[in-house]
């Protein structure tokens, strides 16, 4: 995907034909109005004060799929429109609603791009709009709303570094057995002079995986069912890593076994957590954060290095 012709868009269709529109491109924003003709289709042409116009093709589909199609071009690229009608309300509610965590996954190894698992939180209301909040591990962080489609699919769009970058990319809602909802993201970042985490900028592919959560109905349930469990950190500037023995018990308390100092918690209201970890070779101690995903039984995040993000995940020991 190229970052200058992605981006994400709203329209809004009344029972005349006549519509509203808003399209997201980077941190811009531009607004459309019109009237669909006979066969559900229309164009606007949207002004860019010192670049080329946009020419946008609305085409809503009138089969009963609840889809519209359609192009947005500045007459040098042309990219494909889609998007899906938001069909949940009052008298419709999302059966997918609730609250889930969230994980990125990183690129472990590489210094080119983040090796830690970015985290979040996701919540589906009851009329369908997703919302979704994550610490990028980079430093920077995603925040967005979006309409959920009636096929459990919803458009994650965030434009990141004041615009210069993004990411994005379809997420689909789908019981599967280690996850409840996944997909592939772009995730573009351009070169920043001065950016303490991957200055000279990166596109990844990074894959997202999502679980339901639900905090654990009594003290003696934890927040994932394992109980002798490993805590590793790798990357980061970490040199060689680390790897601490833990125990999970009641209250999802975590005790620390060693070999390091290692403190770890978790937040029962939204399955995330934190923590730290001094080295035994020596070496200021490492904050950590990230997030619990109950379907998957396990927890991953990132802790922030010198200049690169590394790894954390908490699991059970082999």
């Amino acid at each position: 995907m190229r970052l200058g012709c992605s981006g994400n868009f709203t329209l809004k269709v009344t029972e005349k034909g006549t519509y509203t529109a808003v399209l997201h491109i980077g941190n811009r924003k531009h607004s459309a109005t019109g009237r669909l003709n006979l066969e559900g289709c229309a164009t606007n042409v949207l002004a860019r004060p010192g670049t080329n116009a946009l020419t946008v093709v609305w085409a809503v589909s009138l089969d009963g799929t609840d889809r519209i199609v359609g192009s947005v071009s500045d007459g040098a690229w042309t990219a494909d429109l889609l998007g899906d009608r938001a069909v949940y309300g009052r008298d419709n509610p999302a059966p997918l609603a609730g609250k889930y965590t969230l994980v990125i996954l990183g690129n472990p190894g590489s210094a080119l791009a983040p090796g830690g698992d970015s985290y979040g939180t996701a919540s589906v209301a009851a009329n369908g709009s997703v919302t979704i909040k994550a610490p990028l591990a980079d430093k920077s962080a995603l925040a967005g709303k979006v309409s959920l489609s009636k096929n459990g699919q919803w458009p994650l769009y965030g434009s990141l570094y004041s615009g210069k970058g993004a990411i994005l990319g379809w997420v689909t809602f789908s019981d599967q057995n280690a996850t409840d909802f996944d997909g592939v993201l772009s995730w573009i970042k351009p070169a920043l002079g001065g950016a303490r985490y991957y200055p000279d900028g990166f596109t990844s592919e990074a894959a997202l995986l999502g679980s339901h959560y639900v905090r654990p109905p009594d003290h003696l349930t934890p927040i994932l069912p394992i109980s002798n469990a490993l805590t590793s950190l790798t990357g980061g500037n970490l040199g060689a890593g680390c790897t601490n023995d833990a125990v999970l018990g009641a209250d999802s308390k975590v005790t620390s076994l060693g070999p390091e100092d290692m403190g770890l918690s978790f937040n029962l209201s939204s399955g995330l957590f934190k923590g730290h970890l001094t080295p035994a070779g020596g070496g200021p101690a490492v904050i950590f954060k990230g997030a619990a995903l109950q379907k998957s039984r396990f927890a991953s995040g990132h802790f922030l290095g010198t200049n690169q993000s590394g790894r954390v995940v908490f699991q059970a020991a082999p």
